[in-house]
């Protein structure tokens, strides 16, 4: 009975160990099928997983109780609070045991930081909607950058025809890409930073006119502003190189908006214009290659008539 049962779990393991090789290999098969593509899905789904999950840190209740947390809500399970740093205030979370409950506030700290604490509260009561509103929203921009963009693109510039329709198309595709990503930042002021300084709730966001200082954390936002600083850098770059910067609006948002239009509009026509050219000298080579094949079938029906004769 015991070596049958080891005989087993052998089995077993042999099977989990080759399907785990098996997905493994699918997974670097699907990474390197298109790179650039599949590279990007991966990272920005990481990062924004990574996001979510660390935004609501989890810590262990002794933890909780030294770092002076103070508490937003309390449930059987769980204790949800916040912890103050010399950079803002953190949300945070620790299961509901004895060991776990901070030290009384006075009446004067609590009244200190009473907008504090409702700034805090209302972040985490947002957490959910923000979470499943920044995925939905990277997973529709990943869907027109990869697919529906080129699929327009392809649709409205057929193959080989009209360069010159082919080229501005492809650039004004990538400014609309760019006004998309911009969109909840335009429409909503979503993603711009709650407070002048470093200091506030979930702080460590640049906050001036210079969005485009990598910062690390979203603020009151999960992955989409960290995500949009890193975008920022390149049509930033861009207008301080070709020395425009003085020519564009001084405010923040229609700045960004004019530098990363120029930017992408003038990146997607080099794009537009490599691919017109590779899918010209395509269809050229098939081109070439289809008189051959015609002639092929014909000199072999000859030979073969005459090996008849």
């Amino acid at each position: 009975m015991t070596e049958e049962t080891s005989e087993r779990s052998g089995i077993q393991e042999a099977v989990m160990s080759n399907k785990s090789r098996s997905f493994l290999r699918r997974a670097v098969c699907w990474l390197f099928r298109h790179p650039v593509r599949h590279y990007v899905i991966f990272s920005l789904s990481l990062f924004h997983g990574m996001a979510v999950y660390f935004y609501v840190q989890t810590v262990d209740p002794d933890t909780y109780r030294k770092w002076w947390t103070t508490d937003l809500r309390v449930t059987p399970k769980w204790r949800y609070g916040y912890f103050q740093e010399y950079h803002g205030a953190h949300l945070c979370k620790a299961r509901n045991l004895p060991e776990a409950v901070p030290k009384p506030r006075t009446e004067d700290e609590e009244l200190s930081d009473k907008e504090l604490t409702a700034a805090m509260m209302r972040q985490l009561d947002d957490f959910p909607r923000k979470a499943w509103s920044e995925t939905l929203f990277f997973a529709g921009l990943v869907g027109f950058i990869f697919w529906l963009g080129p699929w327009l693109w392809r649709k409205l510039a057929p193959p080989g025809k009209r360069p010159v329709w082919a080229v501005c198309l492809a650039a004004l595709l990538w400014m609309l890409g760019w006004a998309l990503t911009l969109s909840p930042f335009l429409i909503s002021n979503y993603g711009a930073s709650l407070y002048t300084t470093y200091a506030g709730p979930g702080a460590l966001v640049y906050s001036g006119p210079y969005p485009g200082l990598v910062s690390g954390l979203g603020g009151e936002t999960l992955s989409y502003r960290p995500i949009l600083e890193v975008i920022c850098l390149f049509p930033l770059l861009f207008v301080e190189t070709a020395r425009i910067g003085n020519w564009l609006p001084a405010s923040t948002l229609p700045f960004l908006l004019v530098a990363g239009l120029m930017f992408c509009g003038i990146l997607g026509a080099i794009v537009g214009l490599v691919r017109w050219l590779w899918i010209w000298a395509d269809l050229r080579l098939q081109a070439s290659l289809a008189p051959a094949d015609q002639h092929a079938p014909e000199s072999s029906e000859n030979e073969e008539h005459k090996e008849g004769v």
